[in-house]
């Protein structure tokens, strides 16, 4: 049964006249296929995450073939950001805002959530603050970029006052 659904799916992405809801109604079968496997691999105390990764990997490959063909959808872009970030897919997700900041650089949101990425969960502030400065320049009378770069500066003045307090640094 897995086999001729994928090849239906298939079949239906392949076509000429295709349709975004056929990508979104495969990458939604593919994950509740995943979340059946976890779940019967927990039932059978079954070790290992080959197969998640597998899963995860179709299920990447195919929101990267959706985006390929609907690539102006900013809301395709964020339901993939939006489910690496679920399965904490951190390398998948810096090419995804990589490639969806390349080809939409007027979207404040975007630069936003690609900047709060990289200082909250990845702790690289210097690429964070980087990036809200491409950000701001090619944007620059967008005041939400402008708010955040403010609040990751005092985020991280907090940090290093919270930091020089701990190991008892005056200053």
């Amino acid at each position: 049964a897995l086999v001729k659904k994928r090849r239906e799916y298939e079949y239906r992405i392949k076509r000429r006249a295709t349709d975004k809801r056929d990508f979104l109604k495969y990458i939604e079968y593919e994950m509740a296929f995943d979340r059946l496997l976890r779940k019967r691999k927990e039932r059978l105390k079954i070790k290992g995450k080959v197969t998640q990764f597998s899963s995860l990997k179709h299920i990447h490959f195919i929101f990267d073939r959706a985006v390929k063909k609907f690539s102006n959808d900013i809301d395709l872009w964020l339901e993939w950001i939006s489910f690496a970030k679920t399965f904490k897919s951190a390398k998948a997700l810096s090419n995804i805002f990589a490639r969806a900041l390349q080809l939409h650089p007027r979207e404040e949101g975007l630069w936003i959530k690609a900047a709060a990425f990289e200082f909250e969960e990845q702790g690289h502030v210097a690429a964070a603050r980087s990036m809200l400065q491409r950000g701001i320049r090619l944007n620059p009378t967008g005041e939400g970029l402008w708010r955040e770069y403010l609040r990751m500066e005092v985020l991280f003045m907090a940090r290093l006052h919270e930091r020089r307090r701990v190991l008892g640094l005056s200053g």
